[in-house]
C-alpha cells in the first residue's frame, strides 16, 4: 500500500515512474508476489525530475537515508516510510557505470512499458535485459539464486520475450552480458 501510495503522488506530481528489478518482477511474475523474496521496491524516474521526485517522496511522508550522493556517485537514494519497513530505493539511473546506464533508456522503456494495478513497469524483454545487467553490472561477484531465478522466469515466458531482448541487448551494445546471464541461469 505505501508504494502504491508514493507511486501515485508521483504520478500526480505529473512524475513518470518505472517499478523496476525485484517488486516488479514479483508482480509479472509470481502467481503470489510475496513469495519473491525482495528487500526494497526500486522507482526509477527520468534524472531531470530526480530531485522533485524526492520532494514528492518527502511531502508523502518518506524520509530519505543518509548516504552519498551525487550524479555518478550514487545514483539512487533510500527512502523509508513508518517504521522503516516500506523502502523505495529512487533511481534516477540504473546503474553507476556510464556506458550501462546508457544501455538503458527511460523513455524508451517507459514507451514499452506494461502497467500492472496503475503502475508502469517494463515490458518482459526490457525486464531480462535489466535482470542481466543489474546481474553483471552492478553484483557480478556476488550473484544471488533469486536473480539467476528471475533471469530464467522472464526467459522461460514466452519466446518472443527472449527475441525481444536479445534484439534490444544488441542494439544497445550489451549483448554480451545478457548471453552470460542466460548461461548462468
Amino acid at each position: 500500500p505505501a508504494l502504491d501510495a508514493a507511486f501515485g503522488a508521483l504520478r500526480a506530481a505529473g512524475i513518470d515512474a518505472l517499478l523496476i528489478k525485484g517488486e516488479a518482477l514479483a508482480r509479472t511474475l509470481y502467481r503470489e508476489p510475496g513469495t519473491r523474496v525482495r528487500g526494497d521496491a526500486d522507482l526509477w524516474v527520468r534524472p531531470v525530475a530526480f530531485d522533485r521526485a524526492e520532494q514528492v517522496l518527502a511531502g508523502s511522508g518518506w524520509r530519505a537515508q543518509p548516504a552519498a550522493s551525487g550524479e555518478w556517485l550514487q545514483p539512487e537514494r533510500t527512502w523509508v516510510a513508518g517504521d522503516g519497513v516500506a523502502r523505495i530505493d529512487l533511481h534516477r539511473r540504473v546503474l553507476a557505470q556510464p556506458l550501462l546506464a546508457a544501455a538503458l533508456d527511460f523513455d524508451a522503456l517507459h514507451g514499452r512499458a506494461v502497467v500492472v494495478d496503475g503502475i508502469s513497469m517494463p515490458d518482459a524483454a526490457d525486464a531480462l535485459v535489466l535482470a542481466a545487467l543489474h546481474l553483471y553490472g552492478h553484483h557480478a561477484e556476488q550473484p544471488r539464486g533469486i536473480w539467476l531465478f528471475d533471469v530464467d522466469r522472464l526467459m522461460a515466458g514466452a519466446p518472443l520475450v527472449l527475441a525481444g531482448a536479445v534484439e534490444r541487448a544488441i542494439a544497445n551494445g550489451v549483448a554480451c552480458l545478457l548471453q552470460e546471464a542466460l548461461m548462468a541461469s
